[in-house]
């Protein structure tokens, strides 16, 4: 187990942090390349060459959320105070709604 700083508001916590495996690439540190997102098989702009690239990973990307380690260092939700937990977690749904709001302001 880890220990990290964690800032909040004005307030600074030391948090006991674990591993996990990423859950966006399951580990791999890499995705898909996202540009190709719906493509089909059927597709008459790629023939297949491309397929038989895009299959074996050849434009695949490092995974974004965990910068291609492959494993994220996460709040250990087991092990830490039922007051940091409750900040924290309503600090990740401002964040989340931030974000969300962020995201349809760039679709008008």
């Amino acid at each position: 187990m880890a220990k990290q700083q964690i800032v909040i508001g004005d307030v600074a916590y030391m948090v006991n942090m674990k591993w996990v495996i990423c859950d966006r690439c399951k580990g791999e540190g890499s995705i898909g390349n996202p540009a190709f997102d719906g493509i089909s098989l059927n597709d008459p702009e790629y023939d297949e060459e491309f397929f038989e690239d895009y299959f074996n990973g050849h434009y695949d990307v490092t995974c974004p959320k965990c910068m291609g380690a492959g494993k994220m260092l996460v709040v250990d939700e087991d092990n830490n105070s039922e007051e940091f937990l409750k900040v924290w977690r309503e600090e990740e749904e401002y964040r989340a709604e931030c974000e969300a709001e962020r995201m349809a302001e760039q679709c008008f």
